[in-house]
């Protein structure tokens, strides 16, 4: 009994900490001079402060219980000016909104791409979009329409992506052998063909990203951007990534591969892979100084 009543004490002690910490949390949120919306796993709006709401322009009671991926919002500048009317279904993806001075939105079904004015890049016609990252001396993004995949540059010009293509990790050798026979003058040549695998055969199969650096410090676990990535025979492949990392929603997406054994070339950019002694894990180093660690499943 002793013990019991110890433990209950105990009990309500940590409740009471826990309480008074929460309430010291919700002052500094209350009290602090920006907007802050908390949604659950769900995007379901649970808190707002008195800024938010001033800010965009709606009573506590209107936003609490709402869907954050609900056709409500706009954007503002810091003083909580109107820059551009929200007329959008879903913008952005993942942390971000806009990314080299463009945004994906999407309206109905269909992303496109606006800039800082609001004006369309491109109008939503994509069945999917990526956001605008620099590629060496350009600036691209990926888009699908009707099941193709393009590379889409900041002129909103369209490229058609190549399909799978023969690899390294997939091409075969074809070795000919001439038997040349002399009868009678004439002379006869005949051919036949040895195929060796390719020593790069290793990469091929599912990775499983463990550590991830894009900007800022290293994520692992379901923060990462990239969740695994799928290397085929024939130079196609998959690879799974979250749109939304708070409530860990992903899709999956196809590309094209090339290895050498030192770079691997997805979709038209390069990585330098450093793999271990014994080949089940690799660290692949991409642009602007991002990483990933990947372990074989």
């Amino acid at each position: 009994a002793l013990e019991f009543i110890e433990n209950e004490d105990k009990r309500k002690q940590i409740e009471e900490e826990i309480h008074a910490s929460e309430e010291r949390l919700s002052i500094f949120i209350e009290n602090i001079n920006v907007g802050v919306v908390v949604h659950d796993l769900q995007s379901k709006i649970t808190f707002a402060n008195s800024i938010a709401e001033e800010f965009l322009g709606l009573l506590n009671e209107d936003l609490i219980g709402r869907n954050a991926d609900d056709p409500i919002w706009f954007f503002i500048d810091e003083n909580g000016k109107t820059l551009i009317p929200f007329q959008y279904d879903r913008v952005g993806s993942d942390s971000y909104a806009f990314s080299q001075n463009y945004c994906a939105v999407q309206v109905g079904e269909k992303w496109g791409f606006i800039d800082k004015k609001g004006n369309y890049l491109k109008e939503p016609t994509f069945d999917s979009a990526d956001r605008f990252m620099k590629v060496g001396e350009d600036i691209l993004t990926t888009v699908t329409q009707d099941k193709k995949e393009y590379v889409l540059n900041i002129n909103g010009e369209m490229t058609l992506k190549a399909g799978p293509q023969e690899t390294a990790s997939t091409k075969t050798s074809e070795t000919t052998k001439a038997n040349t026979t002399t009868t009678s003058g004439s002379t006869t040549t005949s051919s036949s063909s040895t195929t060796t695998a390719s020593s790069n055969d290793w990469i091929i199969g599912t990775w499983k990203v463990t550590e991830e650096k894009i900007g800022g410090s290293p994520k692992t676990g379901n923060q990462t951007k990239f969740v695994s990535w799928n290397f085929k025979k024939g130079g196609s492949a998959s690879y799974i990534e979250r749109y939304d990392i708070m409530a860990n929603q992903t899709t999956t997406k196809n590309c094209a591969w090339n290895f050498d054994g030192k770079t691997l070339k997805i979709s038209g950019v390069n990585y330098t892979v450093t793999p271990s002694a014994d080949k089940k894990s690799i660290t692949m180093n991409g642009i602007m100084g991002s990483t990933w660690k990947l372990i074989k499943q």
